[in-house]
C-alpha cells in the first residue's frame, strides 16, 4: 500500500505523459499482485488508452501483457492466449521484455495443460535463454521447462497428467 500511495502522489502531481505511462503500468503491477483485480482492469484501461495517445508502442506491448497476465490470473486462458500468443508472434527481438512475455505465455500452457505446446515453445527459445543474462527470467524459464517435462513423462509413462499446482 506504501507503495501505491507513492505512485497515486506521482499522479497527482501532473507529471509528464511519458512518466504517467510508466507509473500506471507499475500501478497495474501492484493491484494485481494484491489481487485487486477491478482495480487492475480500471488502471490498465487508463493506461492502454494513454499509450495510444502518446504512440508508446512499448508501453501499449506493456499493457497488452499486462491484460494478457490479468486474464490468465482469472482462469479465462482464452482470452489470455489470445492477448499474449499475439503479441509474441509480432515481435522479432529477444530481450529482457520480450522474455518476460515468453514466460507468462509459457506459464499459461502449463495451466491449459497445453504441455506439448509449451514444449515447442520451450524449444523454440532455448538457445536465446541459454545465451541470456536475464538470470531471474532464466530461472523461471528452466523452471516452466522441467515441469513440462515432468507433465509429459508422468503421461507418457503412467497416462496420468497432474495440475499445475502438483509440478
Amino acid at each position: 500500500i506504501n507503495a501505491l500511495n507513492k505512485l497515486q502522489a506521482i499522479i497527482a502531481n501532473n507529471p509528464t505523459d511519458d512518466i504517467k505511462s510508466i507509473v500506471l503500468n507499475d500501478m497495474v503491477n501492484l493491484y494485481i499482485d494484491d489481487g485487486a483485480y477491478e482495480e487492475a482492469k480500471k488502471t490498465l484501461n487508463d493506461c492502454y488508452e494513454l499509450a495510444l495517445r502518446i504512440n508508446d508502442e512499448q508501453g501499449i506491448r506493456y499493457s497488452e501483457y499486462l491484460k494478457g497476465r490479468l486474464y490468465h490470473l482469472q482462469n479465462d486462458y482464452k482470452n489470455s492466449y489470445k492477448t499474449i500468443f499475439a503479441m509474441l508472434k509480432n515481435n522479432n527481438t529477444f530481450d529482457e521484455e520480450y522474455f518476460i512475455y515468453i514466460n507468462e505465455f509459457i506459464s499459461l500452457l502449463i495451466d491449459m495443460k497445453e504441455y506439448n505446446h509449451g514444449f515447442e515453445f520451450v524449444e523454440k527459445y532455448f538457445e536465446e535463454v541459454v545465451k541470456s543474462d536475464y538470470l531471474e527470467n532464466k530461472l523461471i524459464f528452466f523452471k516452466n521447462a522441467l515441469r513440462i517435462q515432468i507433465a509429459l513423462n508422468f503421461k507418457k509413462r503412467r497416462g496420468v497428467c497432474y495440475d499445475s499446482e502438483t509440478l
